[in-house]
Formats: C-alpha cells, sequence, structure tokens
C-alpha cells in the first residue's frame, strides 16, 4: 500500500540561507534522484546556479537539441535513465501521466523552488456549455471540490476537433473543476495540477517564505494532502523581519496617492477620457520621480512595477500609462536600451541585485476566480499574508538580497501598512499602521 503524501514545507524568512542549506543537503545526499524545479530558466539552465553551487551531485537541465524536439522528450529520456533533473516549473507543470509513472518508478525527490501555480482559471468553456452538459448526462460535478468528471459516450468527444475534447482531456486527468462560487458567463471553470504531480514522488520538498494561507496551502487542504516541516533542511541564520529596518529607507505614501486604489481592477479600468484618472497616474509618477531624484537614484538603479499593460513602452499604448519621467528607460554599458518596469511576479532572480531603489504600484489581491474557487470550498486565501508575500519576492529582487541599503516606496496605502506591520513584526491583519 503507497504510503500517505506529505508535503514537506521549508518556510524561511529571505536572506537566511534556505538556498544554500538545501544544496547542502543535497551534495551530502548524492545516492538519492532529485528533481530541482525553480520559477526561472537562469536558475536551472545549464549554466544555472544549481549547476554551480552544488557539486556533489551532477544535474542535467532538459535540452532541445538533433536528438529531442522537444525539451518533454528530453525530460523524459532522463527521468528513465534515472539522472538529476534541474527545470522550470513550466517544464514542471507540463509533465504527463508517462512521466509520473518514471518518477515513481526512479523514487525520485521534487524540491520545488517558491510555490508552483496549482490552480488556473480556465475561460475555453461557457456557464451554458457546463449546464449543457450536466443535463445531456454527459458530465457529474462533485459536492466537495467541484471535480468534473466525463460520463458520457467517449467515441465523438475524442476527436481532436471536437468542441468538448480539451474539456473532456482535461476531466480524465480530473485536472478541471466548476468554481460554483463565480456567477459569470465565462471562467466558471478552474484547472488544477494533477494530483499525481505531486504524489508520484517519493518525497516533495517546498522551498518558500509565508506558507501558512498562501494558495498552494489551501489548495492542499482542499485535496486533504497534509503538510509539515521539513526538518533535514533548516538555514543556518535565524532572520526576523525586524533585521531589515537599517538597510530599508521606507517611503509613505504621499497625501496625492495614498487613497488610490491601485488593485488590478483599478489599473484596467482606467481611461483616457476619464480626467481624475490620467491626474491619480500622472500622481504615482511624480511620486515616483521625486523620490528618485531626492535622493539621488539613477534610471539605471530603479525597478518600479504596476500591471504590465499599464507601463510605458512595455505594452501598446491603448492604456494609461505610468510614466516617471526621467526614470523609464535608460542605456546600459552596452549602449541598449533597458527599461526598469519589472513584472510583479518576477521571484528567484539576481538579474536585479544591483538596484538601489524599488517603487511598488501595485495592491495585490489573488486572482479572483482562483479565491472565489477555494473560498467556496471553506479554504479562504490569507489575503493579508498574499500581499505582503507578493511585496517582499518583488522587493527582494533589488540589492536587499545581499544585504545592501534599499529605498523602497510602497505607493499603495495599503500594501504600505501591511508591509509596515510586517517590518516591526505585528499582526498583519490590522491593515492601519499600529504605533
Amino acid at each position: 500500500m503507497r504510503k500517505e503524501l506529505v508535503v514537506e514545507v521549508v518556510d524561511f524568512i529571505m536572506g537566511s540561507g534556505k538556498s544554500h542549506a538545501c544544496f547542502e543537503w543535497i551534495n551530502n545526499n548524492n545516492h538519492e534522484k532529485f528533481i530541482y524545479v525553480s520559477p526561472i530558466l537562469s536558475e536551472v539552465g545549464s549554466e544555472g546556479r544549481i549547476h554551480q553551487e552544488i557539486t556533489g551531485v551532477e544535474f542535467i537541465s532538459p535540452e532541445v537539441s538533433e536528438d529531442f524536439s522537444t525539451k518533454t522528450e528530453h525530460l523524459t529520456e532522463l527521468l528513465s535513465q534515472g539522472s538529476n533533473i534541474a527545470c522550470t516549473h513550466n517544464l514542471y507543470l507540463s509533465m504527463t501521466n508517462k512521466h509520473f509513472d518514471i518518477i515513481e518508478q526512479q523514487g525520485y525527490i521534487v524540491l520545488l523552488d517558491e510555490e508552483i501555480d496549482v490552480i488556473k482559471s480556465y475561460g475555453t468553456y461557457s456557464t451554458s456549455d457546463i449546464n449543457y452538459l450536466i443535463n445531456k448526462g454527459e458530465i457529474t460535478v462533485d459536492d466537495k471540490d467541484g471535480l468534473i468528471t466525463w460520463i458520457g459516450d467517449d467515441n465523438e468527444v475524442d476527436n481532436l476537433d471536437h468542441k468538448y475534447f480539451k474539456l473532456k482531456n482535461l476531466c480524465d486527468k480530473k485536472s478541471l473543476y466548476l468554481n460554483r462560487g463565480l456567477k459569470a458567463k465565462k471562467n466558471v471553470l478552474i484547472s488544477h495540477i494533477p494530483l499525481k504531480l505531486l504524489s508520484s514522488a517519493k518525497r516533495v520538498i517546498v522551498i518558500t517564505y509565508m506558507f501558512d494561507g498562501s494558495i498552494l496551502d489551501c489548495f492542499l487542504k482542499l485535496k486533504g494532502i497534509k503538510t509539515k516541516p521539513c526538518v533535514d533542511i533548516v538555514p543556518s541564520r535565524n532572520l526576523k523581519p525586524s533585521d531589515f529596518k537599517d538597510l530599508i529607507t521606507l517611503i509613505e505614501p504621499n497625501k496625492k496617492v495614498k487613497n488610490i486604489k491601485m488593485s488590478a481592477s483599478w489599473w484596467s479600468s482606467l481611461s483616457f477620457k476619464n480626467d481624475e484618472h490620467k491626474k491619480q497616474v500622472a500622481s504615482i509618477s511624480n511620486f515616483i520621480m521625486n523620490t528618485a531624484k531626492s535622493h539621488g537614484v539613477k534610471a539605471s538603479e530603479l525597478i518600479y512595477t504596476c500591471p504590465k499593460d499599464n507601463a510605458k513602452y512595455i505594452t501598446n499604448e491603448k492604456t494609461l500609462k505610468l510614466n516617471p519621467s526621467g526614470y523609464v528607460r535608460y542605456k546600459n554599458e552596452d549602449g541598449k536600451i533597458e527599461y526598469t518596469w519589472l513584472s510583479v511576479h518576477t521571484r528567484a532572480t539576481n538579474n536585479y541585485d544591483d538596484k538601489i531603489m524599488v517603487a511598488h504600484c501595485y495592491s495585490r489581491y489573488p486572482y479572483q476566480p482562483v479565491r472565489v474557487y477555494l473560498e467556496t470550498y471553506g479554504y479562504p486565501i490569507n489575503l493579508e499574508n498574499f500581499a505582503v508575500a507578493s511585496l517582499l519576492q518583488f522587493t527582494w529582487r533589488s540589492r536587499i538580497r545581499k544585504m545592501e541599503n534599499i529605498i523602497l516606496l510602497i505607493a499603495n496605502e495599503r500594501m504600505y501598512n501591511l508591509f509596515w506591520n510586517w517590518l516591526n513584526e505585528k499582526p498583519l491583519k490590522d491593515v492601519k499602521v499600529l504605533n
């Protein structure tokens, strides 16, 4: 009988040495087989950090070559050979039952550097599609978690051109769920990762920070999967938030920006026809520009974030843009243009560890369909933890990851207050600053 799946969690603050402790543990257990999964290619590519810092175990990154037309093909071969594999989240999430079977046979340990995206909105089919299939007796919906199971005739639907082929394919993987709590014509479906992605491994270890109440934590609870601290990987440094206070010059929102919502829905609602919108965006832009100038910061020393569609020069010009004059782009040492905007989702990279100033102009919430889905089935995401964890991930792209001083501008009042409370080790549930 297969033992119960328990996901192990290495949950420590940034700078505590999680990665170093993990690499040391891998070195000391070179008799095991590992799959190390990172959000970005530069960490796990052929010249990535894992290849440079782990000396006792050889990791191979799947690549396209004359022998393998896709990385997935190479991955299959490497798994069959029992090789130690370093890959991205995206490649890991693309695995199929064939990969799962090999992982189980080989007894792999999976290490996830940062949480994987376990749940996504799936908008291909509408409410009327689902109601039609239910009424026709083609699908059933589980009351516990909304799992959609295909029970109808397979013959026609298994044709690639059939309207419901993709839907049935996801059903067969047990990856499609109904979002009962969302009243909408579209985005009523949620796609989960196949649980075999986790259960096929000998051990699954997640390396993260602020795991409790996260999307992954809620997902695992919904699925009845237990978690526990990983006792084998323990960082050497016991840091706490207040240890970073002397490194951060924290810039409070000024009067012109403090009451601006800056949520994803607010940013997407902006209109050129609305004078108040234009005034608000200009105020945020000027806040960044004036702060940078007053601290003698160059454009090359700054990163800022907001939704991609609202960043100057990053996407089309059909939406209102954040445009801190003089701080949008610059020429690097090679004379090439680089931009100061950086996606709020950027994780696990050292490419920006020379940046002195961070400007965060985004009030962060989980994606609404995912949030509603987990709440509907009894596992609400901790919204305060989600917001702070997101802000920390972005901020720690800068040189603070090297324990060097930074200027942190948080333009949104909600995000500023939450960060202030975190930095001063106050309860995050209290959004207002606690003096």
